[in-house]
């Protein structure tokens, strides 16, 4: 059987795509980073054995649909979308310059 080999504009075309993938990822993450928001269900938030009880106040917002919003575990869910999106971005990154040298080495 014979073995099938990709061009070198193959191979730089799907490092092209898969970067662009990547990085339409990253985007989709970073606004759900921007956007996401947790509403206050009601009961407090835990918190450690003997720690001060925060100011009320600076726990809770209101977003732009009126509701009150938990913001400790909007944080929490921001950072970790935003996580995620920068991680994204930097597979993007990384397939965009190992196609920029795949094409300055091996262009035929």
């Amino acid at each position: 059987m014979k073995a099938t080999t990709l061009g070198n504009s193959t191979v730089l075309t799907l490092i092209n795509v898969a970067s662009a993938a990547f990085a339409i990822f990253a985007a989709i993450a970073w606004i759900k980073s921007a956007s996401v928001t947790v509403v206050f269900d009601g009961k407090p938030a835990a918190r450690p054995p003997g720690a001060a009880l925060p100011n009320p106040a600076l726990l809770y917002g209101i977003n732009e649909r009126g509701q009150q919003i938990d913001l400790i575990p909007t944080l929490k869910k921001q950072s970790l979308w935003n996580s995620w999106a920068a991680r994204l971005a930097a597979v993007a990154a990384l397939l965009q310059a190992s196609g920029t040298f795949y094409g300055i080495f091996y262009h035929t």
